[in-house]
This record gives structure tokens, C-alpha cells and sequence, in this order.
């Protein structure tokens, strides 16, 4: 809705949102190391860090046995008093969300299309109107709630749940079949496009029954002229 207003009134929109659900445990640390190098860190620096997490293993223990060991790839170490500054190095560099520099979501609904129809591809055999909804639309959707929706996107949405649709039914669309008779030959109706503004509706909610900033930043008033259309 922001970025809706931000649009509406042609103003530049800086916006950034980090989920740091177990963020610490996500840092990659052949990436981090790159990143370092490339800041002209300190050599002796560069080696502590490097002593600290590269070629580390962890094993667990059943019955007084060891497990085989498992490389250790990512994650800053917790406790540590230069964590929060190694992981905000590395989230600075990886933070680039896929909301293009007018404010709006192409990018990321493309993508999102695109990686759910590689999954569907991967599933093929196996998927059904149910399977659909549960394993591909659960991926489509994901974050949805943020999305800033433009006819053209609608009109993407759209046309990938028919996509889904004609796969299932195995038309091509050399057969000429229409929308209409898609739907009707899988007995369903749209429900993508419902669905996630449902789940905007929802998040709407969810935020103005929360409060503090994020409602703020809804309900305040952006300056600038209304675009035309």
C-alpha cells in the first residue's frame, strides 16, 4: 500500500525489509569471505576470520557415538561479540530485493512465476487440481502480501493459473482451447488472483489491529501530485 502511494503521488520510494528469523545461522561463509576481501580487510584480520569458520565440521552424538561429519558452510557464531558486525557486513551486500527502482513488483512476481513453473515441470507426473494449489501456488504466492499489483501483473497471474491448468489437462495451445473451456473441463474456477489479495486483506488487517510504525506508514500522507490514469 505504500508503494501504491508513493506511486500515485510519482515519489521516490526507499524501502527495505530483512526477515532475521534465524538470520545469524544463514550467513554463507565462502560469500562473507569474498566480501571481506573485496572491503581491503586487514590481512591479519582476514586470517582470524578465516581460523574462526573455514573448514569446520559438526557431528552429533547417539549413544556415545559419534555421527560422520558434516562441513559447516554458513552461520556466524552465537555469543560472539563480533557477530552482529560480520552479519550486517554480509547483509548489506546480499540485501538487493527484487522491487525495481519504481516501486513496483515486475520482477518478483515474474520470478516467483517462473520458479513455480519449473516446480510444476519437476512434479508433472504426479500433480493434481489439489497438488496444485498445496506444492505450486504455495510457491507463486509466497510473500504475496507485499506485492504491488498493476493490470499488466493481474494479467501475468492470470495467465499462468490457465498455464497450470492446460498442463494438467495436457493442451497445448496449438488445440485453440479457450480459457473458459479449461476451466470447465477442470470443474474449477479462478482462484489465484482471489487468493492473494485475500491474503493482502488479511496482512491489512493483521497490521492495523497491531499498530505502531506500520500503521503509520500506511495511514501517513505522502506529498507530491497524482499521476495521470
Amino acid at each position: 500500500m505504500l508503494r501504491e502511494r508513493a506511486i500515485e503521488q510519482q515519489q521516490e520510494l526507499f524501502l527495505c525489509f530483512t526477515d532475521y528469523v534465524k538470520a545469524f545461522d544463514k550467513v554463507r561463509h565462502e560469500k562473507f569471505f569474498d566480501l571481506r576481501q573485496s572491503l581491503d580487510v586487514d590481512g591479519k584480520d582476514l586470517e582470524l576470520v578465516r581460523n574462526l569458520y573455514w573448514n569446520r565440521k559438526a557431528a552429533g552424538k547417539v549413544d556415545d557415538q559419534l555421527t560422520d561429519g558434516v562441513d559447516i558452510a554458513q552461520g556466524v557464531h552465537h555469543g560472539c561479540v563480533q557477530s552482529p558486525n560480520y552479519f550486517n557486513s554480509y547483509s548489506d551486500m546480499i540485501d538487493s530485493p527484487l522491487v525495481t527502482s519504481d516501486a513496483r513488483c515486475r520482477k518478483e512476481i515474474k520470478n516467483r512465476i517462473d520458479v513455480s513453473k519449473e516446480k510444476f515441470g519437476e512434479m508433472r507426473s504426479i500433480i493434481t487440481n489439489r497438488l496444485l494449489k498445496c506444492y505450486i501456488w504455495s510457491i507463486l504466492t509466497y510473500d504475496c502480501e507485499t506485492w504491488t499489483l498493476s493490470a499488466e501483473l493481474i494479467k501475468n497471474i492470470s495467465a499462468a493459473e490457465i498455464w497450470f491448468l492446460c498442463r494438467i489437462l495436457r493442451v497445448s495451445y496449438v488445440d485453440r482451447v479457450t480459457n473458459e473451456d479449461v476451466l470447465l473441463r477442470t470443474g474449477v474456477e479462478r482462484k489465484l488472483l482471489s487468493t492473494i489479495t485475500g491474503r493482502q486483506f488479511r496482512y491489512l488487517g493483521h497490521i492495523i489491529r497491531k499498530g505502531n510504525l506500520e500503521i503509520s506508514a500506511i495511514k501517513g500522507k505522502i506529498e507530491g501530485k497524482k499521476s495521470k490514469g
